[in-house]
């Protein structure tokens, strides 16, 4: 017969191994959506011209060389389709987004008007998107 203070640990264990994992051990994949939202995203390198010469325009932590100061840039998209953009200036933008074309793109829509952006990475961490107007624009944003 196992000693009391042995029994207590063989249970715990046998809870923990339970209770710890699925049912069918699986794990699910986070959708696109959840990815995306309920973060605050910020800018970490923001290029220009990028279909042509690529410039960086601007790089977080940066001590001289940027041609813009994106530091207070951040967006937050929520889940119901509703988001909130703080601009280089300070300004709240609130607006929604969604998914078009597969998931590949995301368009936002604000009192500034409608924009589309092909998404390049999405995990946990990474946002990184681009666009094919004014000769290409790549941002990587990361999780604030």
């Amino acid at each position: 017969m196992l000693p009391l203070k042995s029994t207590i640990q063989l249970c715990l264990l046998f809870a923990i191994a339970c209770y710890s994992c699925k049912k069918d051990g699986t794990l699910t994949a986070k959708t696109k959506t959840q990815l995306l939202s309920d973060k605050e995203w910020i800018y970490q390198d923001y290029y220009i011209n990028n279909a042509t010469t690529p410039l960086l325009y601007y790089q977080r932590n940066r001590a001289t060389g940027n041609y813009a100061n994106y530091d207070k840039n951040r967006w937050v998209y929520n889940a119901d389709g509703t988001y909130t953009e703080v601009t280089q200036y300070g300004d709240i933008i609130s607006g929604i987004w969604k998914f078009v074309n597969n998931e590949t793109q995301i368009e936002v829509s604000n009192p500034r008007g409608t924009f589309n952006t092909s998404i390049v990475v999405l995990d946990d961490q990474h946002f990184n998107w681009q666009t094919a107007s004014n000769g290409g624009t790549l941002c990587k944003m990361i999780v604030q």
